[in-house]
């Protein structure tokens, strides 16, 4: 079992403000409030500004980006993406912290 863990705060990033409106009903339904922001913003985006803010106020990060790619022609364009979110995401993280990066497995 593992133990029971507590955030101070948490910051919920989404471009889609659909998710952005389901993740604050979300949050509300269950009594986050006080605790989770919700912002609504491309990633990339805000991860160069918190870079340059010289922001690392994050002790844990987890990043799960979309699908780059549907196709094998675009690949490599894909590989640019994923590298730089990641890259990205550990610019913006303190030297403590640790980042997760969801795998998503399929089982036949």
């Amino acid at each position: 079992m593992l133990p029971e863990a507590v955030a101070v705060s948490v910051t919920a990033v989404d471009i889609s403000e659909e998710a952005v409106e389901r993740t604050m009903s979300n949050i509300e339904k269950n009594d986050f409030s006080p605790t989770v922001k919700v912002v609504q913003a491309n990633v990339f985006d805000l991860l160069t500004q918190l870079a340059e803010e010289k922001n690392r106020d994050y002790d844990f990060i987890i990043l799960d980006p979309p699908a780059f790619t549907k196709s094998g022609h675009t690949l490599k364009n894909a590989y640019r993406g994923y590298k730089e979110i990641n890259l990205k995401g550990y610019e913006n993280f303190c030297p403590e912290a640790d980042i997760w990066l969801p795998a998503r497995v399929l089982i036949l």
